[in-house]
């Protein structure tokens, strides 16, 4: 199987697990290589459900299939698109830019802090049914 992003790009070390359902259960895990490729052997026939996760990225995505006896099977999985937030904290008079104010985006938990120009950015952010909300702490009560 190979997993992709959603610029169809390949993405290494994504931890995939094939699970069989009918009429055994099996599990199957490992990762992926440097080309987004990881082969499983033996797996048993039938129902199959392949889920990815990129820890890094922390984005997923699945595949339902099934397999034959004796089958050899090609499988692409890709992975959810992702997005970013990116703006400017400003203090209250809506001119200034609020420097050194911790951020942290719910539910992802992703942190940083502003600089000097109030800018934040939110990377690799899933896009599919997530709400997001950005909450602050100002260490400089300003």
């Amino acid at each position: 199987m190979r997993v992709v992003d959603s610029q169809n790009r390949a993405v290494a070390d994504v931890q995939v697990t094939v699970i069989t359902r009918s009429p055994f259960y099996g599990q199957y895990s490992g990762a992926t290589d440097a080309s987004g490729t990881l082969i499983i052997n033996n797996v048993l026939a039938g129902s199959i459900s392949i889920n990815a996760f990129d820890p890094i990225d922390r984005l997923g995505g699945s595949i339902n299939s099934s397999l034959l006896a004796n089958e050899s099977i090609q499988v692409e999985v890709n992975l959810e698109p992702s997005g970013a937030i990116l703006g400017v904290v400003y203090q209250a008079d809506g001119v200034t830019p609020a420097t050194t104010i911790d951020l942290t985006i719910i539910p992802t938990g992703q942190r940083l802090t502003t600089g000097t120009d109030g800018r934040l950015r939110f990377n690799i952010l899933p896009l599919v049914n997530h709400k997001y909300r950005i909450t602050s702490v100002d260490r400089n009560a300003v």
